[in-house]
């Protein structure tokens, strides 16, 4: 068969597969061109010499004109959006000489997506303060995983509560969940941790009057964890999670951040888990031994390397004492105790470099309680996501501004200044809730939400 037969059969062929969709000829003329230019060292596809320069060019034509046929077709499909934005149930119009054929090796254009922005090791000092929109208000849950963010809050100030999601912190959009088993709902979100690449979720079923956990490979559809009765307090890492449980010396662990299995802690067996939380690649629970009732508390801690194991850590004797809450940070971890004896109950501040021993009356950065209810109890109100601590409120809980500090280590702690032309608007609310974020702080208040981004020295 010689060349030119070939030829008519190609372009026969193609006008029947493709409805007569042919390249125009100044096409198939530069592509011929560009293919039989001379063969240099400039990034040009080496083409053998044994081939013919016309049957190149045809060659050429045959992809040129499948890359316009098919782009055609799809154009042409009912519904689809044209590039005018609107759907369109019509054929298109005819591909023109300057139709977006792209060059060969031209990667096709990408909308950027938001990205989960890393975690900052760096020291804070600051943070610029802007009002975010269609935000979440009135939060009480902000749990970030591996997708970004979930948070527990309001629409508006006098709307319902309900799962929101957001990439970044500063976007967010409402979720609608899709749970499993069917006909369950996932209830009022009490707190989450990240579990690997899933993400848990604590929450208060009003039918059943208990806590559920569920879990979630994607932050949409939820699966109800097995195994154990939840509480409120729970804490993930890459290498599982553990949560608190109401019964006994107990602790529960999940490999697969999708079942639990029940492990006991070495002790007494009055014994009660008040907080857990990461630390490093293991875990720390913190709680008390004795009755409240009776006050013969003592605090009591332990540590695990795999969430299975457990050990008892040294703490520092304080009778009457008993830890009821536990924050993790880089360079160590911070209890909080109180006395059930007293009345609203007087806390202190406990430390530990690794969650193996404890050590108690350390300063808060706030002060403590000057008047009132409370005298001598600390001031703070604490937060930690395991990278670094953060204390808020106002100072000796007097009248005065909201102050916010942050910490690695529950010992040195280093005061944020507020910028940007919204702090004031946000400090004006009393009841705003701050989350420390990967990087920054997200305040939810009463009927707005700002986001205060970090800034290092």
């Amino acid at each position: 068969m010689d060349e030119p037969e070939l030829e008519a059969r190609l372009r026969a062929r193609l006008h029947v597969r493709f409805d007569g969709a042919a390249a125009p000829a100044r096409l198939r003329d530069a592509v011929a061109a560009d293919l039989t230019a001379s063969n240099q060292p400039h990034g040009r596809r080496f083409v053998p010499a044994g081939w013919s320069r016309q049957l190149l060019a045809i060659a050429a034509v045959v992809v040129a004109v499948v890359v316009v046929a098919v782009t055609l077709r799809f154009s042409m499909l009912p519904g689809e959006v044209g590039p005018g934005g609107s759907a369109s149930g019509s054929p298109g119009p005819t591909a023109s000489p300057s139709a977006s054929v792209a060059p060969s090796g031209s990667p096709a254009p990408t909308v950027p997506q938001p990205t989960v922005p890393p975690a900052s090791t760096i020291a804070w000092t600051a943070l610029d303060v802007a009002t975010l929109s269609g935000a979440p208000v009135q939060a009480s849950a902000v749990v970030p995983w591996s997708g970004g963010y979930l948070a527990w809050g309001q629409a508006t100030a006098d709307g319902s509560a309900q799962l929101w999601r957001s990439t970044d912190g500063r976007s967010w959009t409402v979720e609608v969940p899709t749970v499993t088993p069917a006909g369950s709902s996932l209830g009022e979100v009490q707190s989450g941790t990240a579990c690997g690449d899933r993400v848990i979720l604590i929450t208060f079923d009003s039918a059943s009057a208990s806590d559920q956990a569920w879990s979630s490979a994607d932050g949409t559809t939820w699966q109800r964890m097995s195994g154990a009765d939840a509480t409120f307090d729970v804490a993930g890492g890459p290498s599982g999670a553990i949560m608190a449980l109401d019964s006994g010396p107990k602790i529960a662990f999940s490999a697969d951040c999708t079942a639990w299995q029940t492990e006991t802690l070495p002790g007494p067996a009055n014994l009660s888990v008040g907080a857990v939380a990461p630390s490093g690649s293991g875990f720390v629970a913190a709680g008390y031994s004795g009755q409240t009732e009776s006050n013969d508390v003592r605090p009591l801690a332990w540590w695990s390397a795999d969430g299975v194991d457990w050990n008892a850590a040294t703490v520092q004797a304080k009778p009457g004492d008993g830890f009821v809450q536990l924050y993790a940070a880089r360079d160590g971890l911070i209890a909080v105790s109180t006395e059930p004896g007293v009345t609203p109950g007087l806390s202190s501040l406990w430390t530990s470099a690794d969650g193996r021993r404890w050590q108690a009356d350390q300063a808060d950065p706030l002060g403590t309680i000057a008047a009132g209810e409370g005298v001598g109890s600390l001031a703070s109100s604490f937060s930690g996501d395991g990278t670094r601590l953060l204390a808020y409120g106002t100072r000796n809980d007097a009248a005065g501004p909201i102050e916010y500090w942050t910490s690695f280590d529950g010992s040195h702690w280093t005061q944020l200044s507020l910028g940007g032309a919204n702090a004031s608007t946000m400090l004006a609310d009393s009841e705003a809730r701050p989350f420390l974020m990967r990087d920054g702080v997200l305040v939810s208040g009463t009927s707005a939400s700002w986001f205060g981004a970090a800034r290092a020295p």
